[in-house]
């Protein structure tokens, strides 16, 4: 793993792509638990613990999702490709160290053929919380905000 110039980037930036590339040349897991299966309009489903963990990917470090479910909302097309929209709600904690508590729901657009995700927008509010220092002078670090997160990919065959 290197940046635009070959160099490696900092430690930290280094481990969350590390572990995010864990990843590349894997099978999908959204796409494994999505493939074969028939979901009708305004159906919910939540996917088991393992294929949650599996599909974010945080890390033992960031915590854990607890829950997350999909319901469709439309199946609609979108640049000729038939997509199902998804209500997605995500639920994740830590109890380590840190303490963390996060939910976020938002649309979750997934290419009907390939059970590929194409896009994915959620928001949500977070917090966390952290004891600082020693025995007789710990304090507590706590934060709150709203997370936003949006991916979109493109797919398409590579040229050779």
């Amino acid at each position: 793993v290197t940046d635009e110039a070959g160099n490696r980037p900092p430690t930290d930036e280094y481990e969350i792509i590390t572990q995010q590339m864990q990843m590349v040349g894997r099978p999908n897991p959204l796409a494994q638990f999505l493939d074969g299966r028939t979901i009708a309009v305004g159906e919910k489903v939540e996917l088991p613990a393992a294929v949650a963990s599996q599909v974010f990917n945080l890390g033992d470090k960031f915590g854990k999702v607890s829950r997350f479910t999909l319901t469709l909302k439309q199946v609609q097309t979108e640049s000729g490709v038939k997509c199902a929209v998804f209500q997605a709600n995500v639920e994740a904690f830590a109890n380590a160290a840190t303490q963390m508590r996060l939910e976020v729901d938002g649309p979750l657009v997934v290419d009907v053929a390939t059970c590929r995700a194409q896009k994915i927008n959620l928001v949500g509010p977070i917090g966390m919380c952290e004891t600082r220092g020693s025995y007789s002078t710990a304090y507590q670090v706590i934060g709150t905000g709203k997370l936003q997160m949006s991916i979109a990919s493109t797919y398409r065959d590579a040229k050779r």
